[in-house]
């Protein structure tokens, strides 16, 4: 097979000879002794090129396409190209790689074989949108080189930026910048790259620099590659870090960090329990690049910083990479990633609809997709945007890009989400389309009328589930009819209602909104089963698990502001969709925060168009390995859920977190997107926001540096209070500040949750979401719990329920929660005041100053005792004599700790089962709260019933977080113990 695609190549002689005689020469020989993979031997080949044809619309072109290899396998070329600057794509760009007539495009074609066909999707570099490259090649064994080719070069690039990235990036720049091609540059040309890259230096610098990187001091007129990464290094050394190094390496020789240094680095700043010297010793071997440094088994600075731009020192928390949530939870316990009209490309008025945006859209890890149908011609449906210029497609190739595409990032469900505008006729099309394309990935199974809550992901999962109208009496003929309100049944007519804000008010956030009669076809109904759409008609009204509503963004907001504990109870249930409002023909996005606080899990967003909005989506989807599910907070998945989003006073049972961030440098900032490379010198500042609850919402900016982008140095500190953690996030904005508007230069948004501590380089991207090469702003993170009541006197009262049976029964828990509350946090100050007695920080591993301390106990007589209780041990040191005053604050603040850590355990045993009493006591007498107020008047009804969820909820949420710390308090006496007896010391042990 590959001597046939050899033979093939070898043939076309529009390539280099001498590159393509190397490439096929060096395939020939691996082939022939059979010591490559197969994997190398097509990327070999691809280098060397083929000839394919590509097909857009009705036409056809023939170019030779090959990978460059001149930039590190960073993209995909061709010849000829009369847009020469737009004649590449980004591996990186790169979406996916489909086999087949998977495309658009190749619908015209009939006459060649599908197993000749391929089709790479990727984003455009100049306006973000999602493209098609449809290609032919001559051999199916050509596009199984293609395909599998490419698929492992975008499969190991997370690898390859870690190990090489670095050393390709300053090929790439030393090629870009060599004009004439010698493998040189000169002083002119050094000065131009160093424009080009945002370095601030004059050029008296960069001349006694260009002298200094000459091999063995003898100056030239240019600098080879070697030379320029001599010159290199010396413009990007970085004093910041440096000191961080010489903190921990040897101090014998401040030029090697030994494992142990690193040890020490990895648990004290980062706070990182996994960490031990052989661990250490893997990664010194992994990321050490020179060849002394892994013969001693010790690391550089180069290797040091190597390791801290690597994934395993990322910010984003290596667990929440892989699916790590329960995933057997009701639908409807989740928020869901989802988009707003999918087949759009562009705008909403006149932009392009394409089956690839579907592709795009679930690859990236999508799980509802919209499609909007419409009657087309001979009888087969379409989707556009309806009464617009949008361009068409048909309904049957949209599905089949969604089979093809549903399950390959998440097996977990896709719910389509029909815009139905079809006929009786070709309604029943949409159904035979449906069954015959999706096949058995179809959910056909008849839903259980007597269901409480919805299946689970991991129960519908491989299935796809349609999301529309549902006819009462499937049985009785054909066709039915249903209501359809106005504002949904004509999405276009929006512009003009919700520009008007008393036709707004009228039509769509009134209780009885006009609607009309439609036919339905029986054959799609019989499509829907969990997800039903009806319309909204109130709060109280509380129909089944399997019917969900649609609100437009201004309703939602509307409902969040003014209804916000309703809407987080009603979203526990139900499923709820949010789209954008008409007005957004631009195809811009809402705020999703104000309805992920409110626990609604569709926000359809628009997934064509860059921003915050979907930087948020991007993060808020990546910290359950990308499946597109995420499990709301506990808070909102209770049956009796008082969470409120808009509330001020702290959330009992949540411990709030202050944020402590130390923005020290930025490296290879780039010019802002579309300007010239000789423009002048950036001017960079960074925006830090947390957004999540109201109360959490918060943004700082730095100082401006001014001209220098290439290592930018600020040294600043920031410090936030998030008081719901699970719904915060923190987005980096770095900007360049200009006299008019500043201009974007990268960002990074990631969950509040998802955020390691300690230092790490903030990896940013361009406004697309795509990584912005070797441009990072280093950062130091810490992370510490807050009291409640820290500088105020502790407090709490259940609320009265005006029911006496429940309100006699409540009584005694203010008492009990306080205590509660005050034994949990007296834990984590004794936690907190044992790590700082030793000399380390809020979030380092405890384990380094249980060592410390060993090491004075053992040389001060001092015994560790041990007092076995019911669910652990607690230990306690003690002597014949006093310890000495260099080591009695040590071991006082270790012995608080773990008379915390008893009082922990005990009062668990006593407040926690008396607590659990109470609360089931008052979730019994639910009904006769139920049947109480209804004798009341309608505003004490409702006071009555939120009152009474809301001291049920709070005494849940206290059970909760005494469990919780008890869990924490026993996990830190056996680490204690474990420690302890490592280092020697002798434990004697005492039965309480």
């Amino acid at each position: 097979r590959y001597s046939q695609i050899i033979a093939d190549v070898e043939g076309r002689g529009s390539y280099s000879k001498a590159n393509r005689c190397q490439l096929l020469k060096r395939a020939t020989t691996m082939s022939a002794r059979g010591n490559a993979t197969k994997a190398d031997k097509n990327i070999w080949l691809l280098q060397a090129g083929m000839e394919l044809t590509e097909v857009e619309h009705r036409s056809r072109q023939v170019r030779s396409y090959r990978l460059d290899s001149t930039s590190g396998f960073a993209c995909i070329t061709w010849s000829p190209s009369k847009k020469h600057t737009r004649n590449k794509i980004a591996i990186s760009a790169v979406q996916a790689i489909n086999k087949g007539k998977a495309s658009e495009s190749f619908k015209h074609i009939s006459t060649v074989s599908e197993d000749l066909c391929f089709s790479i999707v990727y984003t455009s570099e100049t306006n973000g949108e999602t493209k098609t490259l449809s290609l032919i090649a001559s051999t199916a064994d050509a596009v199984e080189v293609w395909v599998n080719g490419l698929n492992r070069l975008i499969n190991s690039k997370a690898s390859q930026m870690a190990a090489g990235g670095r050393r390709r990036w300053l090929e790439h720049i030393f090629e870009a910048a060599d004009k004439n091609g010698d493998g040189t540059l000169d002083l002119k040309e050094i000065i131009k790259l160093a424009k080009e890259l945002n370095m601030g230096f004059t050029k008296r610098n960069i001349e006694n620099m260009f002298e200094k990187a000459h091999h063995n001091g003898k100056v030239k007129e240019s600098l080879s590659f070697a030379e320029f990464l001599v010159l290199f290094e010396m413009m990007a050394e970085r004093k910041e870090l440096n000191q961080l190094f010489e903190k921990y390496s040897s101090q014998e020789n401040k030029a090697w960090l030994s494992p142990s240094g690193l040890l020490h680095f990895l648990e004290i700043e980062q706070g990182m329990e996994r960490a031990s010297v052989d661990y250490c010793t893997d990664v010194i071997i992994k990321y050490e690049p020179t060849e002394e440094g892994k013969t001693l088994g010790l690391m550089s600075i180069d290797g040091f910083r190597t390791f801290l731009l690597s994934p395993d020192c990322n910010v984003f928390k290596r667990e929440h990479e892989a699916i790590h949530q329960d995933m057997t939870q009701p639908l409807s316990l989740y928020f869901i990633s989802c988009s707003h009209n999918t087949y759009l490309t562009g705008n909403q008025l006149n932009g392009e609809s394409s089956i690839d945006a579907y592709k795009a859209a679930l690859l990236s890890g999508c799980r509802c997709v919209e499609l909007d149908s419409w009657d087309g011609d001979n009888g087969e449906p379409i989707i556009y945007h309806g009464h617009t210029l949008t361009s068409k497609i048909l309904f049957r190739d949209a599905l089949m890009a969604i089979r093809d595409t549903a399950f390959v990032t998440s097996k977990y469900p896709v719910i389509l989400s029909l815009e139905n505008h079809c006929s009786v006729r070709q309604q029943d099309r949409m159904a035979d389309c449906l069954i015959e394309v999706l096949g058995g990935m179809l959910y056909t199974d008849q839903r259980d009328e007597s269901r409480k809550l919805l299946p689970s992901p991991e129960d519908l999962k491989g299935k796809i589930l349609i999301k529309n109208k549902k006819l009462k009496d499937e049985k009785s003929a054909a066709v039915g009819q249903v209501d359809v309100f106005i504002d949904e049944v004509d999405n276009t007519n929006m512009v003009k209602r919700e520009s008007d804000p008393s036709t707004c008010n009228a039509k769509r956030h009134t209780a009885n909104p006009v609607e009309k009669k439609v036919k339905l076809s029986v054959k799609l109904s019989k499509c829907v089963n969990y997800i039903e759409s009806v319309q909204f008609t109130g709060f109280e009204d509380e129909g089944p698990c399997f019917q969900n509503s649609s609100f437009s963004e201004l309703s939602a907001h509307k409902h969040a502001e003014h209804n916000g504990v309703q809407f987080v109870r009603r979203n526990r249930v139900q499923l709820s969709r949010i789209y954008p409002a008409g007005t957004r023909v631009d195809s811009s996005n809402y705020n999703p925060l104000i309805a992920w606080n409110t626990g609604c899990q569709l926000v359809a967003l628009n997934y064509q168009t860059s921003g915050k909005a979907t930087d948020l989506n991007t993060a808020k989807f990546q910290q359950n390995g990308n499946c597109g599910y995420v499990l709301k907070p506990e808070a909102m998945r209770e049956e009796l859920s008082s969470f409120d989003p808009n509330q001020k006073k702290p959330y009992l049972g949540v411990t709030p977190k202050k944020l402590s961030i130390r923005l020290l440098s930025a490296q290879n900032l780039p010019k802002p997107e579309g300007a010239r490379k000789d423009s002048e010198i950036i001017d960079p500042y960074v925006n830090i926001h947390v957004l999540g609850i109201q109360e959490d919402c918060c943004k700082v900016h730095s100082r401006v540096i001014n001209d220098n982008g290439f290592n930018p140095c600020w040294d600043e500190h920031f410090t936030f209070t998030i008081n719901f953690p699970e719904l915060a996030f923190v987005r980096f904005v770095v900007l360049d500040s200009d006299p008019g508007k500043d201009d974007f230069i990268g960002q990074y948004a990631i969950p509040f949750e998802s955020m390691e501590h300690g230092y790490h380089h903030i990896h940013l991207k361009s406004t697309n979401g795509k990584p912005l090469p070797q441009a990072t702003i280093f950062v130091y993170i810490e992370i510490q719990d807050i009291a409640s009541h820290e500088g105020q006197k502790l407090d709490y009262q259940v609320p009265e329920v005006m029911v006496p049976g429940i309100d006699s029964a409540l009584k005694e828990a203010p008492s009990l929660v306080l205590k509660a509350i005050s034994t949990c946090e007296d834990y984590h100050k004794a936690l907190s005041a044992f790590k700082a007695s030793c000399g380390l920080k809020p979030h380092s591993t405890y384990r380094k100053g249980v060592a410390d301390l060993a090491e004075l106990v053992l040389s001060n007589s001092l015994v560790l005792q041990s007092i076995t209780m019911k669910t652990s041990d607690v230990y306690l040191l003690s002597s014949q004599t006093p310890p000495p005053n260099t080591v009695l604050p040590m071991v006082e603040s270790f012995n608080k700790l773990n008379l915390a850590i008893k009082a922990v355990l005990e009062e668990d045993d006593s407040i926690g089962v008396q607590l659990e009493k109470i609360y089931h006591t008052a979730v019994r007498h639910k009904d006769i709260v139920m049947e109480q107020r209804e004798k009341l008047s309608p505003e004490v009804k409702k006071q009555v019933y939120e009152n009474y969820c809301e001291a049920v909820q709070g005494l849940k949420a206290i059970i909760r977080y005494l469990h919780r710390t008890k869990e924490a308090a026993i996990i830190t006496a056996k680490k204690i113990c474990h420690t302890a007896e490592a280092s020697g010391l002798e434990v004697k042990f005492t039965t309480l």
